[in-house]
């Protein structure tokens, strides 16, 4: 008898129960569609989110007045209406504790596990804030960068990433953000000071990406640790200060690239040559900043430097403030401590004046040489002509004896004139000629060369001397180096005052090949040693015509080399003649 009844309990309990489940998950449904984040709203739209609210509180009286009914109320619509407010009201205090506990119903990120295993992964702090500044969560990267565990990050605010000074300041940043939310973009050299659980100070990268545009919208932080790349960059840019200080008075272009191709520097000249400010200039690419016709000139160059290899260029370049200009330009590449190229360092000189006047004076020595060259060439026939006037005439004499001795005079002297006429026009061309030179480079054995050239002079009064320290082999033209050797052996020989007639050559190998040339002669008198080299320059007590030394050095010069007459006696030999040092390059 008891059976039925038990059953009928049963059913009446089941029934109730289900009827509370219905009332209290569509006002879970209710609350959800109101206080949830968006992203898990069931419908964004507002049309569809009213309607829906007015559905489940249908939904909910309809449960409450069937349990109203099945508990024999005899107002069943006041219960209805008093227990869906009290199921609404449950249901809110529920999901507001659960909020505070930052249940997964309220962060996405925890919703989500595959969400969250990504989050996880990234090499960089991400944290979610609600409007308050309150922090809903933290992935592992970001207890690296601060040193707190995730316990003690979340539910605190943002502040506890920030030095305790910045806290007033940044809350009232903070709610002008939530204000007014935007996508915030990391990496545009904005700095954020931070600092760790134990006080140490950091420079962050921040980027903020809200849930909604709305106000008050929950948003992600992503946050870097940027503190190694702000101390590079102040260092740079407290080096770069003091190389624009450096450089304030430098009238050369000079600036610097980095392994990318990016301006990192440019000095005060650059910037007043192109008409520019710093910043239209720093962090552009070369390609970005030059004009197409510069660009294809010195791109190739600044690639070869890149590539570990200096280059010297000159350069035609149109300055906005100079107009066209011909700068001489130097690309040297910027190694590391392991040799790799960090960046191109670029040296432009102005060299457009220079080269101006370069050019008008080689016009001028070409004028002068094809002068000197035609009025030699033009005097020669008619010192000809007069020499051999003077023979014929000395023929048809019959009688020498019958002229007096100041008639014979005369002539010797007209004859010993002409022939130094002679000698100064030869002298002359063959000055002329040594810069037309083209040298034929080879490979000489200096001690050999000389020893062959003494030999032919057939002079036994003349002794030679040669030390050589270990490099014997010169890089030069034959005939030339001739010339030099001949001119100044012939001046040993014709100056000198003893009768052995001594000459020592001592052979160096340092950074150029040293030659040293020394006799046992009376030397040069001090008032010649300015003017040594000079055409025509000569001692008093000479008779020749002080061409020897000058077509020596014109010879020297096209043989890329040079010579010094050097004065001083204490030296390594013991001949206390002339001493002349040349420099040959090496090999």
């Amino acid at each position: 008898m008891n059976i039925p009844m038990i059953s009928n309990n049963l059913y009446y309990t089941l029934e109730i129960v289900i009827y509370l489940v219905i009332s209290f998950y569509f006002s879970y449904l209710f609350w959800k569609q109101i206080l949830v984040k968006e992203v898990l709203r069931l419908s964004k739209n507002k049309i569809v989110s009213i309607l829906f609210q007015g559905f489940t509180i249908l939904i909910i009286c309809f449960a409450q007045s069937k349990i109203a009914a099945l508990s024999k109320l005899n107002n069943i619509i006041l219960f209805a209406f008093l227990f869906t407010l009290c199921s609404l009201f449950l249901t809110l205090t529920v999901l507001w504790f659960l909020n505070k506990r930052h249940s997964p119903l309220f962060n996405p990120f925890l919703k989500n596990e595959d969400l969250l295993r990504f989050l996880e992964s990234i090499p960089v702090g991400i944290a979610l804030s609600d409007h308050q500044g309150t922090l809903h969560f933290a992935n592992e990267y970001l207890t690296q960068i601060f040193k707190f565990s995730k316990t003690e990050i979340i539910g605190q605010k943002v502040e506890l990433f920030l030095p305790e000074r910045m806290h007033k300041e940044h809350v009232g940043l903070r709610n002008q953000f939530f204000d007014n939310p935007y996508d915030k973009q990391i990496g545009q050299g904005r700095y954020l000071e931070g600092q760790t659980k134990d006080k140490k100070q950091l420079f962050l990268e921040i980027a903020l990406r809200p849930l909604s545009k709305k106000k008050k919208s929950p948003t992600i932080l992503v946050i870097k640790d940027a503190t190694k790349e702000y101390l590079a960059i102040q260092e740079l840019k407290k080096k770069t200060e003091l190389l624009d200080i450096a450089t304030i008075g430098m009238p050369s272009d000079l600036c610097y690239l980095d392994n990318q191709g990016v301006y990192q520097f440019v000095n005060h000249s650059c910037l007043k040559n192109w008409n520019k400010d710093k910043s239209e200039i720093i962090g552009k690419h070369y390609k970005d900043f030059l004009s197409d016709h510069l660009y294809n000139s010195i791109a190739p160059l600044i690639q070869k430097a890149l590539h570990g290899e200096d280059w010297n260029e000159k350069v035609e370049i149109f300055y906005p403030a100079l107009g066209n200009r011909l700068v001489d330009t130097y690309f040297i590449s910027h190694r590391g401590v392991n040799k790799e190229v960090l960046g191109v360092v670029i040296l432009g000189h102005d060299i457009t004046e220079l080269n101006n006047a370069m050019t008008a004076l080689e016009a001028s020595n070409k004028q002068l040489e094809e002068f000197a060259f035609l009025l030699s060439h033009d005097l020669r026939a008619p010192v000809r002509h007069m020499t051999n006037f003077i023979d014929l005439f000395l023929n048809e004499l019959e009688d020498l004896a019958s002229l007096s001795d100041k008639a014979k005079k005369y002539l010797k002297i007209i004859d010993n004139n002409s022939e130094k006429v002679q000698s100064m026009i030869t002298g002359m061309l063959k000055i002329v000629s040594i810069r037309e030179l083209k040298p034929a480079f080879t490979e000489i054995d200096i001690i050999s060369f000389i020893e062959k050239l003494v030999l032919s002079f057939h002079n036994p009064n003349l002794k030679l001397e040669i030390e050589c320290d270990k490099n014997k082999m010169l890089n030069s033209d034959p005939d030339i180096l001739e010339h030099v050797f001949t001119n100044l052996i012939q001046n040993s020989i014709k100056y000198s005052l003893q009768p052995l007639i001594e000459i020592k050559i001592i052979i160096q190998t340092a950074k150029d090949i040293e030659v040293h040339f020394y006799d046992n002669g009376p030397g040069v008198p001090k008032y010649m040693e300015k003017s040594l080299f000079q055409a025509f320059q000569k001692s008093q007590e000479s008779d020749g015509l002080g061409l020897g030394l000058t077509i020596v050095e014109r010879s020297l010069l096209a043989l890329n080399a040079e010579i010094t007459y050097i004065s001083d006696k204490s030296e390594q030999s013991d001949l206390k003649g002339a001493h002349f040092l040349m420099k040959f390059p090496s090999l």
